[in-house]
């Protein structure tokens, strides 16, 4: 019938259709295999970081692990290893978090659970810690594994843990703008209360005041260098001590400037404790701070601390500060010299195993004048508010916001404007961004906006800094 109607009938080619399977396959594998390299990344991540902790490297397993933690955490098998890594990197924090969520997938992994007692122990929260190692002696472990736990319970008894100091250096280079390196008012022309006095003929004489000022813009480059270190010397008992120095070179202010080298140098030594989930700390600090090459102002002080971790991801805590403030710019600076006490509170909270940390404090005090022939206005009353957070949102870049309003009331009649006290809003604002390249280099990107607030014009102004740097950590 068809050949009557001239239509052949075509014969059926053996491949006909599966051109389309094929295409549909290929597609199918382009789509797996960045999943397929990436479990391939991770599982060659885990086998060098077994192979790092075999050898004793705690700290570079740790560092070869943790940006795999966001997309593998909640796998007992790598919460195991990323947990003995946390622990021979002394990150006993992480090193519980990560075996709580082992031990959630897989109760019977005995590793994870010894692991955590373990964590426990540093933390100093024995209690944690016995339940954890009474939970595996039920368990009927293992001669070698029951000599471990035996060895745990001894040491819970009252047998010295050994911890081990911890040092960290580092460097860090930067260019940058600053829109007001002189930190000008906002208006550059301000009218002034006048003067008003009678002259020798009885007449009564005013007299205009203005006040000019100009901004000094600036491309800058700056260097960072810092050190912190921590000795434990008991149990319970460490001494620490840090130190900063940063030097800052404005290029493009006025000849005169006395801004064109801003320098500052901080340091702190003191002692920390920790009982269970109590953290104590006590430091004595002292900063330097320098414009042009001669020094501005130094400073001394105590800081007083308390933390209680009310779980392992949230945490509590307070303050208290004396400071002298020592002015040094010139022949009457040191009529400015005043004593600094402050206090405050703070709250700490962290998300997403760990991926975001969560700020906020308050706090308040008084700069009382160092000599009574100082004007009054040299004291000051203040109380601010705190907001910050830190966002690990890939496993190399970090961001940080942080947000201090603070509102100061000056004594005394304001420089220039007799008839009014000083009163001061402060907004600073800082937005950070982190890309670590490897362990021990970061990129870092950082916008700071400050803008004060004030009833005294001259005190009035606005201030934008940018800077991106690299930094590179010794230890």
């Amino acid at each position: 019938m068809s050949a009557l109607f001239g239509h052949r009938r075509q014969r059926r080619q053996p491949w006909a259709g599966m051109q389309h399977k094929l295409v549909a396959l290929a597609l199918c594998l382009c789509c797996l295999a960045p999943a397929w390299a990436g479990a391939a990344s991770a599982e060659a991540a885990l086998t060098q970081a077994q192979a790092m902790l075999q050898s004793g490297d705690g700290q570079a397993a740790y560092d070869t692990l943790l940006p795999w933690v966001e997309r593998r955490a909640g796998q007992p098998a790598f919460d195991s290893v990323f947990g003995r890594a946390a622990l021979a990197a002394h990150k006993d924090t992480r090193a519980v978090m990560a075996f709580n969520r082992c031990i959630a997938m897989a109760p019977a992994k005995g590793i994870c659970r010894l692991g955590l007692a373990r964590a426990h122990m540093r933390l100093d929260e024995t209690g944690s810690a016995r339940r954890e190692l009474t939970a595996i002696e039920q368990t009927s472990p293992p001669p070698e594994v029951a000599q471990i736990v035996q060895r745990y319970l001894g040491e819970l008894a009252g047998t010295r843990m050994a911890r081990q100091q911890d040092f960290n250096a580092w460097l860090q280079l930067a260019v940058g703008y600053d829109s007001n390196t002189n930190v000008a008012p906002s208006d550059t022309f301000i009218t002034l209360p006048s003067v008003t006095f009678i002259a020798q003929n009885g007449d009564t004489l005013s007299i205009s005041r203005h006040y000019r000022s100009a901004k000094d813009s600036s491309t800058f480059y700056q260097a960072r260098l810092g050190f912190s270190w921590r000795l434990p010397v008991s149990t319970h008992w460490d001494l620490i001590t840090g130190g900063r120095a940063k030097l800052t070179r404005n290029t493009q202010v006025a000849d005169y400037s006395s801004f064109d080298q801003v320098s500052q140098v901080r340091g702190h030594v003191g002692a920390s404790a920790h009982y269970g989930r109590q953290r104590f700390g006590l430091l004595l600090r002292g900063q330097y701070d320098g414009f042009g090459g001669d020094s501005y102002r130094n400073i001394a002080g105590v800081l007083g601390q308390y933390n209680y971790f009310v779980t392992r991801s949230t945490r509590v805590g307070g303050f208290a500060q004396y400071s002298r403030f020592d002015y040094q710019y010139g022949p009457a600076a040191d009529l400015r010299n005043v004593d600094s006490v402050s206090a405050g509170l703070s709250a700490m909270h962290t998300l997403w195993h760990d991926r975001v940390l969560l700020f906020a404090g308050v706090h308040a005090g008084r700069d009382a004048k160092v000599h009574d022939t100082a004007p009054a206005r040299a004291a000051s009353d203040y109380y601010g508010l705190r907001l910050g957070t830190t966002w690990l949102f890939l496993p190399a870049w970090q961001l940080g916001i942080d947000v201090l309003a603070e509102h100061r009331n000056y004594d005394g009649q304001a420089l220039w404007f007799p008839a009014r006290s000083r009163n001061d809003d402060v907004l600073d604002t800082q937005l950070n961004l982190t890309w670590h390249v490897t362990k021990d280099v970061a990129l870092k990107a950082r916008y700071d906006y400050i803008h004060n607030h004030s009833n005294i014009p001259i005190r009035d102004y606005d201030r934008h800094i940018v800077s991106f740097g690299v930094r590179y950590d010794f230890m």
